[in-house]
């Protein structure tokens, strides 16, 4: 669904004089999106391999113009799937790959997509050219984007101006919608119960595993997904650190 403002997120756009939105990290493509590629994605960097070696990457274009229909790049097969089923808000999906896989007469995705683009950079150019953007000014994440993917889309767009926006988006996001709190809500109430019996568990003897299983197990009783914990326990606790097999003793 859609998490953000998008008459707030239009009145940006002018007011910086960007005719489009390309985000493509998880923070903010993401964000608008309400998508992300859990097996593929990290955070903020510019993307991670699949097979064959491949950049991945997920980019979204919000053009300015409500009339003109946004866009998202999807990597053929399992991120086709994970759209279908999370029901992204987006129609317009430019598949990518380097083949298609062959799909039974009845699958839900419906046929194999017969229109594939060599990599998301050929999926962008393709989409805005179609919309007759190839020439806009158009807002990327800058900071995060890396110089071979800048790049590779100024060869695609070479009349296309690039301006960076990472402060338009925390302008955008800083005030929250209905259902960002709703779901702000749900992951900390689920955390504070899985903390609260993490606590009332606790007992020499017992490792950072342990609570990690501890705190996982309420999280997925709440019906929350668990990503990770940090256990700082003893001398271990002097850093930030990943649960390990160090146990808990005594005065600890």
């Amino acid at each position: 669904m859609i998490l953000f403002d998008y008459g707030k997120a239009a009145y940006l756009m002018q007011q910086w004089g960007i005719d489009l939105l390309l985000p493509h990290s998880l923070l903010n493509a993401g964000y608008l999106a309400d998508h992300w590629k859990h097996d593929l994605y990290t955070s903020i960097g510019p993307y991670t391999t699949f097979d064959k070696d491949e950049p991945y990457q997920l980019f979204v274009g919000l053009p300015q113009d409500r009339q003109i229909e946004p866009f998202v790049t999807c990597r053929r097969a399992s991120e086709e799937g994970d759209m279908y089923n999370w029901d992204a808000w987006i129609e317009d999906r430019r598949i990518w790959g380097p083949n298609v896989l062959p799909r039974c007469a009845d699958s839900p995705l419906g046929p194999a997509a017969t229109e594939l683009y060599i990599d998301p950079y050929e999926a962008v150019a393709a989409a805005l050219r179609e919309r007759g953007l190839e020439k806009s000014t158009i807002g990327v994440e800058m900071r995060f984007l890396g110089v071979e993917a800048f790049a590779h889309l100024r060869r695609l767009l070479p009349d296309a101006e690039f301006r960076e926006v990472i402060d338009l988006f925390l302008d955008l996001r800083v005030v929250k919608s209905e259902e960002e709190i709703r779901r702000l809500r749900i992951a900390a109430q689920a955390t504070q119960v899985a903390l609260t019996t993490a606590i009332e568990t606790l007992e020499t003897g017992m490792t950072g595993l342990d609570l990690e299983r501890v705190i996982g197990a309420q999280h997925y009783r709440a019906g929350v997904h668990h990503e990770w914990i940090h256990a700082q326990i003893g001398p271990m606790g002097i850093d930030v650190v990943g649960p390990g097999s160090h146990q808990v003793k005594a005065g600890e």
